[in-house]
C-alpha cells in the first residue's frame, strides 16, 4: 500500500516537472488525475468481474464445488448451516468423518479464508456466495438420492 502511494507521488512529481513549471499546484493536479484514473480502472474491473460472476461464474463455481462435495463424500449439511465456512469447519473437526474428507474440508476452509487475508474482499464475497449455492445444490442432490 505504501509503495503504491510512493509510486503515485513519484509519477505525479515527474508529470508536474514534464508538463508544467514543476509547481505545487501542477503536482496536485497530476496526483489527483492519477487517482481519478485508478478509480476509473478499479470501477471498470469491478463491474466486469461482478457481471461475469452473475452471468456464468457463480453457476460454474457452485457446480464445481457441489461435485467436489459429492466426490469427496462429504457428510450432509445440517438443515440450517450458518455458512459454508462453518460447515467445512464442522466437517474438518468431526472425528467420525473419514480423514481424507476432513483434510479436504480443512483445505477448503483455508481456500475460503485466503482472499480475506489478501484483502480481496470482493473475491471472498463471490467465493462465499458460490460455496453457499454449492452447499444448497449438494444437499438437494443428497435429498433426491435418498428419495429414489
Amino acid at each position: 500500500m505504501i509503495w503504491g502511494l510512493i509510486l503515485d507521488i513519484a509519477i505525479a512529481w515527474a508529470l508536474a516537472e514534464y508538463l508544467g513549471d514543476g509547481g505545487f499546484m501542477t503536482f496536485i493536479f497530476a496526483y489527483v488525475g492519477i487517482q481519478a484514473l485508478l478509480l476509473v480502472v478499479w470501477l471498470r474491473n469491478t463491474i466486469l468481474q461482478w457481471t461475469f460472476f452473475k452471468i456464468a461464474g457463480r453457476k460454474r463455481t457452485a457446480a464445481f464445488y457441489a461435485d467436489y462435495f459429492q466426490q469427496g463424500d462429504f457428510p450432509e449439511p445440517d438443515e440450517f448451516e450458518s455458512s459454508a465456512e462453518e460447515y467445512l469447519n464442522r466437517v474438518a473437526d468431526d472425528e467420525t468423518v473419514k480423514v481424507d474428507t476432513r483434510i479436504k474440508a480443512a483445505f477448503l476452509v483455508a481456500f475460503i479464508q485466503y482472499p480475506v487475508a489478501m484483502q480481496k474482499l470482493a473475491d471472498s464475497l463471490r467465493l462465499n456466495l458460490a460455496m453457499e449455492d454449492a452447499l444448497e445444490s449438494y444437499k438437494a442432490g443428497l435429498a433426491n438420492a435418498t428419495r429414489v
